[in-house]
């Protein structure tokens, strides 16, 4: 008895691991009021660009394939980044309705004044659609701090 109680522990902290949880979402008012740009430590102001597309390539659903979100954090100016910075969640806004996810790293930007993650998985809002997009990153003595880019469009990708 006492292996299968090992084994069972064992994997579900093995597939725990995998699994990437958004932080809880903030409240939508808290959202919509997000500035477009923060200020970190050390006085590096920072935005959000974000990207947000569907893919109906022949290969895909009739109805298209689910959301995926782009979103980058960027120097206003070329600085660099505190080396701790992340982004730990990201919500896009549709009227009322809130898609919250972990975005993951995958792939660098073309500076060091950036960091870039991807969510997957999303609704099938849009295309064509104006969504607002927030990110919420930490660093050292800045945990949970909100970025806003207001009137993403989602497009459609053939």
């Amino acid at each position: 008895m006492r292996s299968r109680g090992t084994l069972t522990v064992v994997l579900a902290g093995f597939l725990g691991a995998g699994c990437n949880l958004p932080p809880p979402t903030p409240p939508l008012e808290t959202l919509r009021s997000a500035p477009a740009a923060q200020t970190l430590e050390g006085g590096t102001p920072v935005t959000l660009h974000a990207s947000l597309w569907r893919d109906f390539m022949p290969v895909s659903p009739l109805n298209g394939k689910p959301l995926i979100a782009l979103v980058e954090v960027s120097a206003v100016s070329p600085a660099a980044l505190p080396a701790d910075l992340s982004i730990e969640g990201a919500f896009v806004v549709l009227g009322d309705e809130v898609w919250s996810s972990a975005p993951r790293v995958e792939g660098a930007c073309s500076s060091a004044d950036c960091i870039r993650a991807i969510s997957r998985e999303g609704p099938l809002w849009g295309p064509d659609v104006t969504v607002d997009v927030v990110v919420q990153i930490a660093s050292g003595v800045n945990p949970g701090v909100l970025l806003r880019q207001p009137e993403v469009t989602i497009r459609r990708t053939e």
